[in-house]
């Protein structure tokens, strides 16, 4: 898989507010060099093995490139940690799950003391964000869909996708293109959210 980083906002570091993780067909890595050899120029794809699991029996010599650890492997190892004895049906089902969708967004709050702007605000605004995309996404004709789970606030996880101790992930937006109908949402009367205070 391909992953890049998007830019984040709020606070300076070098992580990102969203990470973003193409489960798809890998299309080749990098661009070619100018006369400097062959290293320079690697056209080479993501390892088969790499992006299942994150790990590759050829290590080094691995004819193809290694990226960042794909979230599948970092999910898998986190259920096996906080489940030993977990079945291998289990697990397998967790490592596809990525791949439902050709891009998956990880929205990543990253509070920081303010003395005007709670900490409860700052994971506000990364939710708003996140959901502000899939708007967008919708709005563009693809697709959108957000998910969390018990991953989503496993520290194995989130140590996995490289996030400090005082980061943490609000959602996984899974986005792709829409394949048949979609389900018509069910319909609330605004009169049952809304209430006049005396």
């Amino acid at each position: 898989s391909k992953a890049k980083k998007v830019k984040k906002t709020g606070t300076k570091r070098s992580k990102p507010l969203v990470y973003v993780q193409g489960a798809g067909p890998a299309p080749a890595w990098g661009k070619k060099g100018k006369g400097k050899g062959k290293g320079d120029s690697d056209q080479r794809g993501i390892c088969f093995h790499w992006q299942q699991t994150g790990t590759c029996p050829y290590g080094a010599t691995c004819r193809y490139r290694h990226g960042p650890i794909p979230s599948a492997a970092v999910q898998v190892k986190a259920r096996q940690a906080a489940e030993p004895y977990v079945s291998s049906d289990s697990l397998e089902k967790l490592r596809l799950k990525p791949f439902r969708a050709p891009m998956i967004i990880v929205g990543i709050a990253a509070p920081k003391p303010h003395p005007k702007v709670p900490e409860i605000e700052q994971l506000l605004t990364a939710g708003i964000a996140l959901q502000q995309m899939s708007s967008l996404a919708y709005a563009r004709g693809y697709g959108a869909m957000w998910r969390t789970g018990d991953i989503a606030y496993s520290k194995e996880v989130s140590r996995g996708l490289g996030l400090s101790e005082c980061e943490s992930i609000v959602g996984f937006l899974y986005l792709g293109e829409i394949e048949g109908r979609l389900k018509t949402p069910s319909m609330t009367d605004p009169e049952d959210l809304l209430q006049s205070w005396p």
